[in-house]
């Protein structure tokens, strides 16, 4: 009995955008806390540019709210930066075994990590054999629905008052 014809891989393209039409469905949690950051940052007196500008180049859900949580108590930035790092150390992990399964090379590396979250990996690796293309698609889907969120969070954030009075502030345990 002859053996069926394996399955050709699909083009780089075709992997990039199947993970980021994979990442679709959490963009029901990522699009909510995107927003109650960027109100949270309005009530931490973040302007919208500055909020957006934080989510763009620092891309980490609790890494930002906790940042944002610390802002209105006057913290240091030692402490801040600190904050962050720790909240992301789970980051570390995840990367060694991205690297061990990918091997990354040039340019690959830094976008790689760029986009590497604990959900585009998950998303990634779900759907078939872990590739550069379907994770940089599914982080990439995520990095876009938590700006989203930033956006509409940060514009209002003035309309919507204090936001513990949404329990905003209670994300961070979840994130």
């Amino acid at each position: 009995m002859r053996e069926p014809p394996a399955e050709p891989r699909p083009t780089v393209l075709h992997a990039f955008i199947r993970g980021a039409l994979a990442l679709l469905p959490l963009w029901a949690g990522a699009v909510p806390a995107g927003i109650a950051f960027g109100v949270a940052a309005r009530h931490a007196g973040l302007g919208p540019g500055t909020a957006q500008l934080m989510s763009l180049l620092v891309f980490s859900a609790a890494g930002q709210m906790g940042a944002v949580s610390l802002l209105g108590a006057d913290t240091p930035p030692a402490v801040l930066v600190a904050t962050v790092v720790v909240l992301n150390a789970q980051l570390l992990l995840l990367s060694v075994t991205v690297g061990r399964q990918l091997r990354p090379v040039g340019l690959q590396r830094p976008v790689v990590a760029w986009f590497l979250t604990d959900g585009a990996y998950g998303i990634a690796i779900g759907d078939g054999p872990l590739s550069v293309a379907s994770l940089l698609g599914a982080g990439a889907s995520m990095y876009a629905a938590w700006n989203l969120g930033t956006a509409l969070g940060s514009v209002l954030g003035d309309t919507l008052g204090d936001p513990r009075r949404f329990g905003v502030y209670a994300l961070l345990a979840l994130l």
